[in-house]
């Protein structure tokens, strides 16, 4: 990574993207475009293929959650952070869900904000100053755990996708890489699975799925 790491702030308010522009740069990063709509979010995007995106909570519920994907998809090694100053449980688990790599308050102090951004950058989940990450992973699981169309173990689809490739013998971070996601949420989504079907660890999971037909494979 060079000296400056590069980003994109997404907001609707152009107030808030000048001041957080300001903050950044007081820093180590680079602020290489701004947007407040999608089309020139994903521009922006595949043209300078940032370290980090900044992106409003506000604007990703507008947008949508396939927003962070589709992002991704135009640049892989890119990270989303959503921001904002009342986003409510729900949407950080979106968030989060989506493949965003962490929330960070708006009303955070400013070197907590820097830091956090830099953790992000550095491929670690960031330092959340008014949200504990582990209380979050906790709810991010008691949610999927009671998502809509679940199997008859509880599996949600999004953690059979998981299992598939599992059972594929992909490693945690090739599945975010495969399903766009952050590898702390692969992380919640195989500690599930493991639950659901009462395995002790990844192997035990892999046998019981392809023995009780739950994913494609062979029977071990």
């Amino acid at each position: 990574m060079s000296d400056k790491v590069t980003m994109i702030i997404a907001d609707e308010d152009t107030l808030a993207r000048e001041g957080l522009k300001n903050m950044l740069q007081a820093r180590c990063f680079a602020i290489v475009a701004e947007a407040h709509e999608q089309q020139a979010l994903i521009i922006s995007v595949r043209k300078h293929r940032p370290n980090i995106v900044i992106l409003e909570s506000s604007l990703f519920l507008k947008l949508g959650e396939d927003i962070v994907g589709k992002i991704k998809a135009v640049s892989p090694a890119t990270k989303v952070v959503l921001i904002g100053t009342s986003a409510t449980p729900e949407t950080i688990i979106r968030g989060l869900q989506a493949g965003a790599a962490g929330y960070i308050p708006k009303s955070s102090p400013v070197q907590a904000f820097q830091e956090a951004c830099l953790q992000v950058a550095w491929g670690k989940e960031p330092v959340l100053p008014d949200v504990a990450s582990d209380l979050l992973l906790y709810v991010l699981q008691r949610y999927t755990e009671h998502g809509a169309g679940d199997d008859e173990r509880g599996l949600t689809p999004r953690q059979l996708e998981v299992l598939q490739l599992m059972v594929k013998g992909l490693s945690n971070k090739e599945i975010a890489e495969q399903l766009h996601l952050s590898e702390t949420t692969v992380k919640s989504h195989v500690t599930a699975v493991l639950r659901k079907l009462g395995a002790t660890d990844r192997t035990q999971a892999v046998v019981k799925a392809l023995n009780e037909g739950i994913v494609e494979g062979q029977a071990l």
